[in-house]
């Protein structure tokens, strides 16, 4: 073969093994590949001379594509290799931002109220604005204990305009109640490990606000609750047409109809301490069938304590009495 036609042909490829150490990672091994593959300029000698080089005790050839793979790759390329990996990376900010999700807008709105409530507070009577972050739980607590007894809403002069002027003077129950929970919010926001409503180093504070809120129902400055109105006669007629279809639907709501308007006082947590116990059908001195509640229903307030006694019943035991209860209303 003439020189000539040698020159015609192209030098074979140069190849060679490369072997990964053990503790290399998926994403640093898509990282080498794709740098391999990429079209970066003098790359391809520098992995030979690397090659020559390496048993005079130079830099390996995983060293050197690690180091390029780290410098001189593109910026698409590193891009690509950051999405390729299973795990989201967030920050810090994004961690907060999804915590802050677990609240809605008015539970966040009313978080707000609460802290201006109780910093404004502590500048009128401390001269100063409590460190949330660092106060110690027993400076809290006895701060916590005045407030509860000392907080007052502004304004009094157009308060009394929409309520009694003895109401005006001083906030509802729950409006304190929803303070205290605001605080307990704000302080678990922040990180700080305490809980102003169970830990028993604000026993003294919470036994306040349970003293205040007696002290104002026993002298009369308690505001009432103001319920939802009552339904209208022609609205109980709409809905008493509907629930006397015939049909599985319209009987389990006819059930809870009838449940709702003679027996619920307040919430529905009414409904979960229901079993298959719980209704009595007896007849009064007419001979008129009548059904009574067997046992005692607990309020919002003793909903905890009540679960962890009883278990609850599913909506399936309810359905023999369901049947009673609607043929005793036809």
């Amino acid at each position: 073969m003439d020189s000539d036609d040698s020159e015609a042909f192209e030098a074979p490829p140069i190849t060679f093994d490369v072997k990964l150490p053990d503790d290399m990672n998926s994403g640093e091994v898509i990282t080498l590949l794709e740098v391999l593959q990429s079209d970066v300029e003098g790359f391809d000698q520098m992995l030979i001379d690397c090659a020559q080089q390496n048993e005079t005790g130079s830099p390996t050839v995983m060293e050197t594509a690690t180091e390029a793979a780290s410098q001189s790759i593109p910026d698409v390329i590193r891009q690509n290799a950051c999405t390729s990996t299973r795990f989201k990376s967030l920050n810090e900010e994004d961690l907060h931002q999804i915590e802050q999700n677990q609240y809605s807008e008015a539970t966040k709105k009313n978080t707000k109220w609460g802290i201006r409530l109780f910093n404004a507070w502590c500048m009128e009577r401390l001269h100063q604005v409590l460190d949330m972050y660092t106060v110690p739980t027993a400076v809290l607590n006895e701060n916590l204990r005045k407030f509860y007894a000392e907080a007052q809403p502004k304004n009094l002069s157009n308060r009394s305009k929409k309520m009694d002027e003895e109401y005006a003077a001083e906030y509802h129950k729950n409006s304190m109640k929803n303070v205290r929970a605001a605080i307990n919010r704000y302080l678990k926001d922040i990180g700080r490990q305490i809980d102003i409503v169970k830990d028993t180093e604000f026993k003294s504070s919470n036994a306040m606000l349970s003293s205040k809120l007696k002290f104002n129902l026993k002298q009369g400055l308690s505001r009432p609750t103001k319920h939802h109105p009552t339904i209208p006669q022609e609205d109980l007629i709409k809905i008493n047409s509907y629930l006397l279809n015939h049909n599985p639907v319209a009987l389990r709501f006819r059930v809870w109809y009838f449940l709702a308007i003679h027996f619920v006082n307040r919430g529905c947590e009414f409904h979960h301490q229901l079993s298959i116990n719980s209704l009595k059908f007896d007849k009064d001195e007419n001979g008129v069938e009548y059904v009574t509640i067997t046992h005692e229903t607990h309020q919002k307030t003793t909903k905890e304590v009540f679960m962890k006694t009883k278990k609850r019943q599913r909506t399936n035991e309810c359905m023999p009495q369901e049947h009673q209860l609607a043929q005793s209303n036809h």
